[in-house]
């Protein structure tokens, strides 16, 4: 928590500036007024997913206190997919009277310390090995808590010679020793925020000097090995920095861990970091930041925004600032809200979890005036992900310009690329929204891909991947004609600007009789309208058949909760028809139809399942052998390394099977003949297996489409070959069956 967020010197400095987690705003009179303000900003971003540098870093993904007093809560079901890569603490307890050393030594620093012993066992070791700064000014007693007695003394109050802190450290260090923890994972943070007669360091800088000296040479006598983090000034300030750093050179305490709190560009904070220790020829030092984000920038968009900035600045980690609830409580620094006992995460969870998720090779890429983004391409994974927030000052249309897309051929599905936009809105979030799903054309390596940025406070997740959409949103404001599109009667409204719906869009009407229509392609359609107390009654029917009504009443407002879902389609085109019937519940105080969005469904993709031809027995799936036939095994050229053969004429198999296609595998070689191969009573067809050159694998023939349902192979032996061939032997290795 940075100076600059104090009240007073005597006053609580990790202050409880309780933030509220907003329900979505209610747009009262939705319909039949004037439209909100449409917020027609538009901004663009770059990606170059062919320019590739170092594994995505895990800067950022930390936290100030935020764990339990005795290190297990959050559960591992919420710490583990974010991946936390540090934590600070020094065991603040607010209420108990465990003041810490400094006012009454080993009895008072003990219940602290088993706060820190707890947290640091728990992170330090697997499945997490993230990094642990001990606040060593917190376990003397000089917290934020705001109850520091005044009995309280400081490091040095006794003398040069530092005597009780002398011993309060060796006591620290001895402790961190019997418990398994001093470790490079478990590092030194000597003194938190100190500036001269500050809350935190009440006494002059100089007395402060010799408490670092004494410190860093105490800790390093103490523990060769050990890491010390300092200063942890309370913001970045560069002639203070520099001061600092034309001490520790001048009496050789340099700390190995150069940190601050609370940049404003974290960017060009490390760069002048860099240089001032440049300057001073001091090498071997990295740099973190143990405190980030104000207590009015906890959102989730600009919580990503600041992860791209610690991406770039070259920074190795930082934790997240704590601003309300300190200490003990297991909501990682309110990226998790308390719930009646159940922990819940919210939007600023998900950006470091789109963080964690963040995989293979950081690509290149440019942010705008007011959005920045990480981006990072998994050959292995054949994807491309992008983080995006902003600075808390943009909402409207987000472009992002993908370039390079020539060094992912893997992404490429017939000139185009599926692209999945998920929004991580503030507050309270089950789970990222899926806003689009749906493919982008792909022209000279690139395409583009349109954000609804909803919301100044949201971040975004963009996917590139392989694959068909699992379905594609349509907002009801995408109007036209064409497939994929609304088209309205002439008595439908919109408003915009709406923070609770779909692309932030609403289209309306109350006329009887007024319709909407929506052309799609797809298996299943379904509706998503707004419920509330002034919504009525629509008839829904695809295709001109039976129209079923849909009540959009309800007593609390659900602004895009889903209204009705059609039932299985057949293959092909189809029309969605919408009509306001000027009906109502007895409850509603009004007749409005507001629409929000459609999902339409992709045909679902074939599947293929492999059965070796050694998988035997009378069931599906399974081949089914006259006598006759022998097998070999460990042959390293084939399926499962089995060959079932057989030469003589009448020998038999068969594969009963359930799919729309089946294709075979069969050894072709020099010695091979030749078979019938047919599906259920259909026409057979004859195989020549001989081959000048061996393929053992390779397919040999593959059936006609099928209608779905079951169905049976049968092969035959005809004991007949090729007159180049030197036998009839047939060596069947396996079927895939498509379905």
């Amino acid at each position: 928590m940075g100076i600059s967020d104090v009240t007073t010197p005597a006053t609580s400095v990790r202050r409880k500036a309780v933030r509220a987690f907003l329900p979505a705003a209610l747009v009262a009179g939705l319909v039949g007024t004037a439209p909100l303000s449409a917020g027609a900003a538009t901004q663009s971003v770059n990606i170059n997913v062919s320019s590739t540098s170092a594994a995505p870093s895990s800067v950022g993904r930390g936290f100030l206190y935020g764990l339990s007093n005795d290190g297990s809560g959050p559960s591992d079901s919420l710490l583990q997919p974010i991946k936390p890569a540090s934590f600070r603490g020094g065991g603040e307890i607010d209420s108990d009277g465990n003041w810490g050393w400094g006012v009454g030594g080993e009895t008072q620093f003990l219940p602290r310390y088993n706060v820190v012993k707890a947290q640091a066992q728990r992170v330090t070791n697997a499945p997490y090995k993230a990094t642990y700064d001990v606040l060593v000014s917190d376990l003397w007693g000089s917290d934020g808590s705001g109850q520091r007695p005044a009995s309280l003394v400081q490091p040095c109050d006794d003398g040069s010679a530092c005597t009780n802190w002398v011993n309060f450290l060796t006591s620290l260090v001895n402790h961190l020793r019997a418990d398994g923890l001093l470790n490079s994972k478990v590092r030194f943070d000597i003194w938190n925020e100190p500036a001269d007669n500050s809350y935190f360091w009440p006494r002059p800088i100089s007395q402060y000097y010799t408490m670092w000296d004494v410190a860093a040479r105490t800790l390093r006598s103490l523990d060769p090995a050990g890491l010390i983090v300092g200063p942890s000034l309370a913001n970045y300030d560069v002639t203070t920095m520099a001061g600092f750093l034309d001490h520790y050179k001048a009496s050789n305490t340099v700390p190995n861990i150069l940190n601050w709190h609370f940049s404003g560009d974290p960017v060009a904070d490390a760069a002048n970091a860099k240089g001032l220790l440049a300057a001073r020829s001091i090498t071997g030092v990295t740099l973190t930041m143990n405190e980030y984000l104000r207590a009015n920038q906890q959102t989730a968009g600009y919580t990503a925004w600041y992860l791209a900035k610690l991406q770039r600045s070259g920074i190795v980690s930082a934790s997240h600032a704590i601003w309300t609830n300190c200490c003990g409580d297991p909501t990682l620094d309110q990226i998790l809200v308390n719930s009646g006992g159940v922990m819940q995460p919210t939007g600023a969870y998900w950006a470091y979890k789109g963080s964690a998720d963040l995989s293979g090779s950081v690509v290149a890429s440019t942010g705008s005036a007011n959005v920045d983004l990480t981006a990072a391409r998994d050959d292995s994974a054949h994807k491309v992900v992008a983080l995006l927030g902003g600075d808390g000052t943009f909402s409207g249309t987000l472009t992002a310009a993908i370039s390079g897309l020539s060094a992912t051929p893997y992404l490429n599905n017939n000139g185009s690329v599926r692209a999945i936009v998920q929004r991580l809105a503030d507050g309270v979030l089950s789970a990222p929204m899926t806003v689009q799903d749906t493919r982008v054309p792909i022209s000279n390596g690139s395409a583009t891909v349109t954000v609804p940025w909803t919301s100044t406070t949201d971040a975004y997740i963009v996917t590139l991947t392989t694959g068909k959409p699992a379905t594609t949103s349509i907002d009801g404001n995408t109007t036209g004609n064409g497939n994929d599109q609304f088209s309205y009667s002439s008595g439908w409204g919109v408003t915009t600007g709406v923070s609770d719906m779909y692309a932030g869009t609403a289209n309306w009407s109350s006329g009887p009789g007024q319709t909407s229509t929506l052309h799609f392609t797809g298996p299943t359609v379904q509706l998503y309208a707004v419920h509330d107390t002034d919504q009525g009654i629509a008839s829904v029917s695809v295709d001109g058949g039976t129209a079923t009504d849909v009540d959009g009443y309800a007593a609390t407002r659900d602004a895009g909760g889903l209204s009705w879902t059609s039932p299985t389609l057949s293959a092909g085109a189809h029309t969605l028809t919408v009509t306001v019937t000027g009906r109502k519940n007895a409850a509603s105080s009004g007749f409005t139809v507001a629409i929000d969005r459609a999902d339409v469904s992709a045909a679902a993709a074939p599947t293929t399942t492999t059965v070796d031809a050694n998988v035997t027995g009378a069931g599906s799936n399974q081949f089914n052998y006259s006598t006759g036939w022998g097998v070999t095994t460990g042959v390293s050229d084939m399926y499962a390394g089995t060959a079932n053969w057989a030469s003589a004429a009448g020998n038999t198999a068969s594969v009963a099977f359930s799919g729309t296609k089946v294709a075979l595998f069969a050894v072709r070689d020099v010695d091979q003949g030749q078979m019938s191969v047919w599906v259920d009573s259909g026409g057979a067809t004859t195989v020549d297996d001989y081959a000048a050159t061996r393929n053992a694998s390779g397919s040999v023939w593959t059936s006609a489409s099928l209608t779905s349902g079951s169905h049976v192979l049968h092969i035959s032996v005809l004991g007949t070959k090729s007159s180049a061939s030197s036998g009839t032997t047939i060596a069947l290795d396996r079927v895939d069956i498509t379905s």
